[in-house]
């Protein structure tokens, strides 16, 4: 195109053609193209694009040697990915059969601080002998570039609850607007994340973090978009006030983020007032019952269920407390009726409700019972696995081992004696 803005990508198609009286000894070749500030090519000026031109043969004459025989041509396009600092007048150079090229002791080029210039040793004859003809291989192409009117991503807005319980979920809901321009194509995915901090300052070092969002498909110039989530509150966070702060586009792994921005100081946004994470009364839950059967096959299914009761019902009137939000139960394999770190987990079930002083809940398992040497076990129940629900001191009654044993066998190998069987 004879314009473009700084930040695009722009398709750029040239055409080769062998003007000479004989074919192509060699069977590949690089076409290049250059963006310079004149017509001629220097080491500041910098490589933006390259193709093969044994595709661009094949695909037109599906030869394989890779030959281009007197009168032939190809075309071929290329992606140019302008950088964003570019502003006024430039040439693209269309360079064939080029080895000039960016390596790792190249000057930085003067078209753009973000680009690698070019190797003034590297070979400029390329690797097809032209011999007199090498002279003709350069055409050039002005261009002139839009001044890049970077996007302006702030969280525009954010509302988050104003008590928590922790270990249960709080629910955010925050706008992210771009107030400056469009998005790059190329630019369109960026993480939003959830972090808490004891004030109103962000400091993703020492804060909590909570959660990523994943924003896709970019987001245009005066556009924003709406997010709702809820997370749980850290069962370790202490009981105080928090600011809670959203992050659109951080500079995580660079200065400028996902998404460049002119400005990337203004894309985190607080509460308005701290979140107050908030301890209950403590409940007691405890397992009352854990069902098993008799006997099991190793690798066949197994149905398990068990009963969870809050237990301050037994407690004086004042210290009775509902349990309430959601946890989890994890049922183990034990050799015993102690649970330790060597038991095997079997599966967990999550209980999401209230369950008030007195009341209990059975939940089931269907699963499938390991590998395990033969013999009687026992299935213990851990309720409230990853403590999500406030129980004091009480958390000490939170395991119950299954009253009877259920023996595991396993199918015998008999040596010599052939198995009929089914393979699917």
């Amino acid at each position: 195109p004879d314009s473009a803005a700084a930040g695009s990508t722009i398709a750029v198609t040239f055409t080769v053609t062998n003007v000479g009286n004989r074919e192509t000894r060699e069977s590949s070749w690089t076409d290049r193209i250059y963006l310079s500030h004149d017509a001629s090519l220097d080491s500041l000026d910098a490589q933006v694009a390259s193709k093969a031109a044994y595709d661009a043969i094949l695909a037109k004459y599906g030869r394989e040697d890779g030959k281009l025989r007197p009168g032939e041509s190809y075309t071929a396009t290329v992606d140019v990915n302008l950088p964003y600092d570019l502003s006024g007048e430039y040439q693209l150079l269309a360079f064939t059969d080029s080895g000039i090229t960016s390596t790792w002791n190249a000057p930085t080029s003067a078209i753009s601080p973000r680009l690698r210039g070019l190797d003034p040793n590297t070979n400029g004859n390329g690797l097809v002998r032209e011999f007199q003809g090498e002279g003709n291989n350069i055409t050039v192409k002005a261009i002139t570039v839009v001044p890049y009117v970077p996007p302006d991503l702030q969280v525009t807005a954010l509302d988050a609850s104003e008590r928590a319980v922790r270990g249960q979920d709080f629910t955010i809901s925050y706008t992210v607007s771009n107030l400056g321009g469009d998005t790059p194509i190329q630019e369109a995915r960026w993480d939003d994340l959830v972090y808490l901090s004891r004030d109103a300052f962000l400091d993703t070092r020492a804060d909590r973090f909570i959660g990523s969002i994943t924003h896709d498909g970019g987001l245009a110039s005066g556009e924003s978009y709406d997010v709702t989530r809820s997370y749980k509150v850290p069962t370790d966070l202490p009981t105080e006030a928090y600011y809670v702060f959203v992050v659109s586009d951080p500079t995580r792994y660079s200065a400028s983020g996902s998404v460049y921005e002119a400005n990337e100081r203004n894309n985190d946004r607080a509460s308005d007032v701290p979140m107050v994470i908030e301890l209950p009364p403590p409940t007691d839950l405890v397992v009352t019952a854990v069902h098993v059967p008799p006997d099991v096959r190793a690798g066949q299914p197994i149905s398990l269920s068990w009963t969870v009761k809050n237990n301050t019902d037994l407690l004086p009137e004042d210290e009775q407390q509902a349990a309430s939000g959601t946890w989890t139960d994890t049922l183990y394999l034990s050799e015993d009726a102690v649970w330790d770190i060597g038991d095997r987990p079997l599966g967990r079930k999550a209980f999401t409700g209230t369950l008030l002083a007195g009341e209990e809940y059975t939940l089931s398992l269907d699963t499938l019972m390991p590998a395990a040497t033969p013999g009687h076990y026992r299935v213990i129940v851990r309720t409230d696995i990853f403590n999500q629900v406030h129980e004091g001191v009480r958390e000490v009654n939170n395991r119950t081992a299954s009253a009877q044993t259920m023996e595991i066998s396993v199918d015998e190998l008999v040596i010599g004696a052939p198995l009929a069987t089914q393979l699917q």
